[in-house]
């Protein structure tokens, strides 16, 4: 089943539920799948993800009642009914100003799960045998840096990195190859 992507506008977790919810690899990588390859059902998200249909059901109930996938339409194969199911909004983002405890302590563990979910796709990559471990076409990279930066230049940083996030965004070729991108920046003690 060929389907356009459709685009929504941005989803911006707020709810505690929601950021819980995702507080999960496994759902990290439902929700890039489904990211990926646009509006799909569970058959599908399941065979792109190499697992069984059934392994995913409840990790798809649980991103549906927390509004993190929604149900676009639904398609007869053979017998059965089979939901269609997208993305609730592109990009993805958590809300930047909430400080309760119970939020940032979720937002703690959703950035692990994110984290471990790269970690399975890196560590898959760096003993591929078609990995390209070097040059400009190196198909991995592992760095982890360190600066001294001024109001200013976290504000050009931050800059920088939306600047990278766009260019994913606007050059994303479905004839290209996969690149998975995980940024993540944090502030050091003093």
């Amino acid at each position: 089943m060929q389907r356009g992507r459709r685009r929504r506008g941005e989803f911006l977790i707020e709810r505690l539920d929601q950021l819980e919810v995702m507080a999960s690899p496994v759902r990290h990588e439902i929700h890039q799948t489904v990211d990926l390859i646009g509006p799909c059902s569970v058959r599908e998200i399941a065979g792109r993800m190499a697992r069984q249909p059934e392994t995913l059901y409840y990790h798809i109930h649980q991103m549906i009642e927390a509004g993190l996938l929604v149900v676009i339409d639904e398609q007869k194969v053979g017998r059965r009914v089979e939901k269609v199911l997208d993305v609730a909004g592109r990009p993805f983002r958590v809300a930047p100003d909430r400080t309760d405890s119970r939020f940032l302590d979720s937002i703690n563990r959703s950035v692990t799960a994110r984290l471990r979910l790269a970690q399975r796709r890196v560590q898959t990559d760096v003993v591929s045998e078609d990995a390209v471990r070097g040059g400009s076409f190196r198909s991995w990279r592992l760095e982890q840096n360190h600066a001294r930066l001024n109001r200013e230049n976290r504000k050009r940083l931050n800059r920088m990195l939306d600047e990278i996030v766009d260019f994913l965004r606007e050059n994303d070729d479905p004839r290209g190859e996969l690149i998975l991108t995980t940024l993540v920046t944090s502030r050091v003690g003093r």
